[in-house]
C-alpha cells in the first residue's frame, strides 16, 4: 500500500498546498488539496475521506471534489469522522448557504456525499482496510488515524500539540511503519504553538521520548511555509529517531 502526499503544509501559498494524503487510489486522509493535485479521472476513484477536524485547510476540497465528480460518479463518497466533526461540516458548509448540500444531490436516495460517524478507539474498516481513530490534542474536536497497509500500520497525527497517548498507542499496536506528525512552528514560536496546539521541533523531540521503537519512520507535515527554512534547519538536528520533511508528490509505502 502506498500513500501519496497531495499537500502537507499548514498554510496556503503559491507552491504550498494544505493537508491531503491519498492512500491507494480511493482513500483520502483529509482534503485540503485534492482538486488542484488530481485529475478528474483520479478524483472519480475516491470513495472515502477520513477527516481529522473542521479547520478549513483540512476540508475545503471536499466541497470542490463533490462538485467536480457529481455528474460522473456512480457511487457516493463516504466522509468519516467523529460526531462533532461531522455535525460541524454539515451545519456550516453543506447548508445551501455556503455550498450546496451534496448529501441531497443528485437526490437524497443516491447522494454524492454520505457522512459516517466513527467510533474513537475502536477499529473499523474503510475500503477493506482496518482503521483506528484516536484523539489528537488540538483547539477543536480532532482525530488522528492509524490505517493498516500491506506491511504494517501508518499513523497520521492530524493537527496536534504534545500527545503522549499517541506515542503510547503506537507502542501498544506494534508494527507501525511510518508516522506523519504535525510540526508547524520553529522553536522560537513555542508560545504560539502551545496556544494553537501545534508542535515545534523541540516539542516533538520531547514528545518522541514516549516512543519505544526508534526505527519507526517519522515524517513531518503541516509546516508553516513562512518559517520553512528555519524549521528545516531545526528538524535536521533531530536524530533519535531522525525525521523527514514531507513535500507534495512524496510516496510512503507501508
Amino acid at each position: 500500500m502506498k500513500l501519496r502526499v497531495l499537500g502537507c503544509y499548514g498554510a496556503k501559498m503559491p507552491g504550498y498546498a494544505t493537508s491531503a494524503f491519498l492512500v491507494g487510489d480511493s482513500i483520502l486522509l483529509d482534503a485540503g488539496a485534492v482538486t488542484s493535485r488530481l485529475s478528474i479521472k483520479e478524483q472519480v476513484k475516491i470513495r472515502s475521506i477520513l477527516v481529522s477536524h473542521t479547520h478549513m485547510d483540512h476540508i475545503k476540497d471536499i466541497l470542490f471534489l463533490a462538485d467536480n465528480v457529481n455528474a460522473q460518479n456512480s457511487h457516493s463518497i463516504l466522509v468519516y469522522s467523529s460526531r462533532g466533526v461531522v455535525r460541524g461540516i454539515k451545519k456550516n458548509l453543506f447548508n445551501w448557504l455556503i455550498w450546496p448540500d451534496f448529501t441531497q444531490i443528485p437526490n437524497p436516495r443516491h447522494p454524492m456525499l454520505r457522512f459516517k460517524t466513527i467510533p474513537v478507539g475502536k477499529k473499523f474498516r474503510v475500503e477493506g482496510r482496518k482503521v483506528l481513530a484516536f484523539k489528537s490534542n488540538h483547539t477543536v474536536e480532532s482525530l488522528g488515524y492509524l490505517i493498516e497497509g500491506d506491511k504494517g500500520w501508518l499513523l497520521y497525527s492530524g493537527d496536534t500539540g504534545p500527545n503522549p497517548g499517541m506515542w503510547k498507542l503506537v507502542n501498544a499496536i506494534g508494527n507501525v511503519k511510518a508516522m506523519i506528525v504535525d510540526v508547524s512552528f520553529p522553536n522560537s514560536m513555542e508560545k504560539l504553538a502551545r496556544i494553537s496546539r501545534h508542535m515545534t521541533p523541540r516539542m516533538l523531540e520531547e514528545d518522541m521520548k514516549h516512543l519505544n521503537d526508534r526505527g519507526v519512520k517519522i515524517y513531518i507535515s503541516h509546516m508553516k511555509p513562512a518559517y520553512l527554512k528555519t524549521l528545516s534547519r531545526e528538524l535536521r538536528k533531530l536524530s533519535d529517531p531522525p525525521v523527514t520533511l514531507l513535500s507534495p508528490g512524496v510516496k510512503i509505502e507501508f
